[in-house]
């Protein structure tokens, strides 16, 4: 099973010899992975459309995975039960406020003890801070460039861990600790995106109000973006 660098970026993030549910698993590719590098004993791949599930039941059959992997149709978390014995949760490919909504809906993720690989397509801050207000430490974080794309991994476990600065929830502390080669590039293009909209933004005559807030904005996230930049490269 070959996996997008993204998905395997997920997997990988899976503590071995954990039983793992895949949530949103569309095709179960996460799943199949898991289970053939012999990374988990069993996964529930779970999803709420009957799309996904019939290709994701095509798909185990297909690589042989029946025994080791269980397909469910549900909503979110909400499949999860205390005796399959899951310790890890992928939850991947949709936004930051769909996700935490999973997450606060379901007891597994205040009551019992695991981890959680996240891979939210937006507002990664609001996942970030949903962790830390709800026992969850930040013990990982990665970041992937596919199909012209940044993707950010999140691996979260039971512990007490807040942040102090805005920017560690925004741009990722984890990130900026590990110096990602890859955060460096999304931030220097965020920068360089940043500051053309400004110099288009100074050619307008008469700037209304809104304009030039919305210059005053940018420039403040690329004071921020400068402020991350100057503790990965020099720090």
């Amino acid at each position: 099973m070959q996996l997008s660098d993204r998905l395997k970026c997920v997997a990988d993030c899976v503590s071995p010899g954990n039983i793992a549910a895949d949530v949103g698993c569309d095709h179960a590719y996460t799943s199949i992975y898991l289970v053939k590098n012999n990374i988990s004993p069993h996964v529930y791949a779970m999803d709420i459309n009957d799309g996904p599930v019939l290709r994701a039941l095509d798909n185990v059959r297909l690589y042989n995975c029946e025994n080791s992997i269980s397909v469910m149709k549900a909503d979110g978390l909400e499949g999860i039960k205390p005796e399959y014995g899951i310790k890890s949760v992928i939850i991947s490919g949709m936004g930051g406020n769909l996700m935490t909504d999973i997450l606060e809906k379901s007891p597994w993720a205040h009551d019992e003890c695991g981890e959680l690989i996240l891979q939210p397509q937006s507002e990664v801050w609001k996942v970030r801070r949903w962790l830390h207000d709800n026992g969850y430490a930040i013990s990982h974080e990665d970041m992937v460039y596919e199909d012209s794309k940044y993707y950010v991994v999140i691996k979260a476990v039971r512990g007490s861990e807040c942040y102090e600065e805005d920017w560690e929830y925004i741009y990722g502390r984890k990130l900026a600790d590990d110096k990602n080669k890859v955060f460096v590039q999304y931030l220097s293009d965020n920068r360089e995106k940043n500051t053309r909209i400004i110099n288009d933004l100074d050619k307008v005559g008469n700037k209304t109000l809104t304009q030039i807030g919305c210059i005053e904005s940018i420039k403040n996230k690329n004071r921020m973006i400068e402020h991350v930049l100057n503790i990965v490269l020099h720090e």
